[in-house]
């Protein structure tokens, strides 16, 4: 497909063992993390490159991802390479959508991203 290695993320496992604090005390899971983010991105104008919850992304087809959370990266080990490409959402292929499908989406994510 893009010649990247793949790899699944199952949220609900991740979620259960890995939680971030966010502004208050109460630990936000990862899966709200991405939700959250992806709302608050489509809020937001535009731009090549974007934060959306625990993940910042290059917008191309399929969008590329920068940088992740140091926690999600804990989580995910060696797995992760900075340049890896999201190739799916829920089982929908990426390579194709803009971004405003892509946070759309993310925002309605259920469970399973793949890289």
């Amino acid at each position: 497909l893009i010649g990247s290695r793949r790899m699944m993320l199952e949220a609900i496992s991740v979620a259960s063992s890995l939680q971030c604090t966010g502004g208050s005390s109460d630990p936000v899971p990862l899966d709200q993390q991405i939700r959250d983010g992806a709302r608050e991105a489509l809020r937001r104008p535009a731009s090549a490159v974007e934060q959306v919850g625990p993940m910042r992304l290059k917008w191309a087809k399929p969008p590329t991802i920068e940088h992740i959370s140091p926690q999600l990266a804990d989580k995910l080990g060696s797995q992760f390479m900075p340049g890896d490409h999201l190739v799916h959402v829920d089982g929908s292929n990426l390579e194709e959508h803009d971004r405003e499908d892509v946070l759309r989406m993310l925002k309605n994510y259920k469970g399973k991203i793949e890289l």
